[in-house]
């Protein structure tokens, strides 16, 4: 094969591609799609040290909850961002085999370092999963009354979509990076417990512009990310 791409837990990358180093061809590009970078990086420029064979990291940030080959869609990569994580030891020639990968599947590259790379997905994507996670546990624990999962509608199913997904694939990227998520809890503690004290002094002023600013944010993300998103209305 000319290009190979690991799409299995991140911690497992290392151990297939020792396995499978000695069987690759010449010139031969290993990629991945893995949602963490630092220590893997690492660990397969190690392993490719030697080879003829050549890693590096890309992570198309696309997907949904579901798992399987059943929900598999062939448009799944139009409109996405895929982030390539070079290093100083990378050659051009891998890069741009692996930027054309993804650029022949619908995606726009973004290039940055693995250090970067899991800072930046910390915030956008692992936060979210984990506090859509802490979301469902708590507004869903058994201890409250039956009428609580009746009346979460709308809102609550987007909010935590995400929560749906595969429990021993999050274990995985929760743990690989670790140190950025925990940072990231941090930080989100602090912007909740500054709305929890604007509340409870009843300074409306600051709970509104906590909420303005959010949705100035979004819209203008949304704007600028999807432009062809069109909001509907739904019943909350």
């Amino acid at each position: 094969a000319d290009l190979v791409i690991l799409c299995t837990p991140v911690s497992r990358m290392p151990v297939l591609a020792s396995a499978f180093k000695p069987f690759l061809k010449p010139d031969c590009t290993v990629t991945d799609v893995g949602s963490v970078k630092g220590n893997l990086v690492k660990e397969m420029e190690k392993i490719f040290n030697q080879s003829q064979a050549a890693f590096v990291g890309s992570h198309p940030m696309a997907g949904s909850e579901k798992t399987g080959v059943k929900y598999a869609s062939a448009n799944l990569f139009n409109g996405s961002v895929c982030i390539i994580t070079p290093t100083v030891n990378t050659k051009a020639s891998v890069i741009e085999k692996v930027e054309t990968l993804w650029t022949l599947a619908g995606a726009t590259i973004l290039k940055t370092d693995p250090e970067t790379h899991d800072k930046l997905v910390a915030y956008a994507s692992h936060l979210p999963h984990v506090i859509a996670a802490a979301l469902v546990n708590l507004v869903l624990k058994e201890s409250h009354i039956s009428a609580q999962k009746k009346v979460c509608a709308n809102g609550f199913r987007d909010t935590t979509r995400v929560a749906s997904g595969s429990p021993e694939m999050w274990l995985d990227i929760v743990m690989e990076n670790k140190e950025q998520i925990t940072g990231a809890i941090k930080q989100f503690e602090l912007v909740l417990n500054q709305v929890r004290e604007a509340i409870s002094k009843n300074d409306q002023d600051a709970v509104l512009s906590f909420l303005t600013t959010a949705k100035q944010k979004r819209d203008s993300w949304l704007a600028e990310r999807f432009p062809d998103h069109t909001t509907q209305a739904t019943l909350e």
